[in-house]
C-alpha cells in the first residue's frame, strides 16, 4: 500500500501544475493570432487562399504544403492558410491589405507590411511553384532596397 502511495505522489510530482498549462495554452493561442495578423511587425507572409473542392489546392496540398515550413521559406515567409469563403466573407484581419480581389483558387498573395506585393493565381507543378516564389521574394528584395 505504500508503495501505490509512493507512485501516486511521484506521478503527481510530475504533473505540471494547471497554472502552467493555462499559461502554455495562452502563449499558443498568441502565437496563432500573432501570425494570423496582417504584416504590422511580423514580418512578410506569404497568404494561401484556398478552397475544400479545388484540384489544383488538393495537389499543393499533397506536393508542397508539408514541405513549406522546412523549406527556405517556410522562417522569413510564413504561409498563412485561410479559406476562400472565408475570405469573401471578409473576416480575415490580411483581407484589408489586399486590394484587388481574389477570384480563383489557389491563390498565393505575398505581403510586406500589409501590402500586396506579388501574387501567384493558380497552381500545376511543385517545381513552377518553387520558381514563382523565388521571383516573387527577388521582387520583395528589389522593393525593399528602393
Amino acid at each position: 500500500m505504500i508503495r501505490v502511495d509512493r507512485i501516486t505522489v511521484v506521478e503527481q510530482a510530475r504533473s505540471p501544475p494547471a497554472c502552467a498549462i493555462q499559461s502554455q495554452f495562452l502563449s499558443a493561442v498568441v502565437l496563432i493570432v500573432a501570425l494570423t495578423l496582417p504584416s504590422t511587425g511580423y514580418g512578410d507572409q506569404l497568404l494561401y487562399i484556398e478552397a475544400t473542392d479545388c484540384a489544383a489546392c488538393q495537389q499543393f496540398n499533397v506536393e508542397v504544403a508539408p514541405h513549406y515550413g522546412q523549406s527556405g521559406f517556410g522562417t522569413g515567409l510564413p504561409m498563412i492558410r485561410i479559406d476562400l469563403v472565408e475570405w469573401h466573407a471578409g473576416t480575415h484581419p490580411a483581407g484589408t491589405c489586399v486590394s484587388s480581389p481574389v477570384h480563383g483558387t489557389p491563390t498565393f498573395i505575398y505581403l510586406k507590411a500589409c501590402e500586396e506585393l506579388d501574387r501567384i493565381s493558380g497552381y500545376s507543378s511543385a517545381e513552377l511553384f518553387w520558381m514563382a516564389l523565388e521571383r516573387m521574394r527577388n521582387a520583395a528584395i528589389d522593393h525593399e532596397a528602393s
